[in-house]
Parts: C-alpha cells; structure tokens; sequence
C-alpha cells in the first residue's frame, strides 16, 4: 500500500530531508548555494570532462586551488558567475 509523504527540498540542488529544519541545514553548506560562496557557484570552477571518476581528476580552479581531492567552500578567491557563465 502507497503513503503520503511530505518532504522538503533544496532551493539549489534536489536533495530532500522529511523536515524543514533538515532541509534548512543542509542549504546553509550546500555547494549550488551562492551564499556558500563554494566551487561550484565559483566563476573560476571548471567543471571536469568524462565519468564521475575523470571528472574529479579534471576538475580546475582558474585560481590553482587544487580540487582532485575535495571542493570548497567559503573560499577566499571565489566570485561570482554571471548568468551566461553557468
């Protein structure tokens, strides 16, 4: 038998939490948030080429950040994309 669920989602991404809480949480370190001022939303990101796996290899930061390992976020050199950058 089906239920009805509620759930909240994410402004930025399309993660979804069973609270409003959770999901306020989550968009506060979310990396699609401008706000968090991180990687993705950065206009020095470049996004890596091919499967998850190249992608994260080739991944760049225009400001030699070094992102095999992780992204960032609150970062010093960030700025923001214009809108016919994303």
């Amino acid at each position: 038998m089906a239920r009805k669920l509620i759930m909240f989602g994410c402004d930025y991404c399309k993660e979804l939490r069973k609270t409003d809480k959770g999901i306020k949480n989550h968009e506060a370190k979310c990396f699609l948030n401008p706000a968090t001022r991180s990687c993705l939303t950065c206009k020095s990101f470049h996004k890596g080429r091919g499967d998850l796996v190249d992608q994260r290899r080739t991944r760049e930061c225009k400001k030699l950040i070094n992102l095999s390992e992780c992204l960032y976020t609150d970062c010093t050199n960030w700025e923001e994309k214009n809108e016919d950058d994303f």
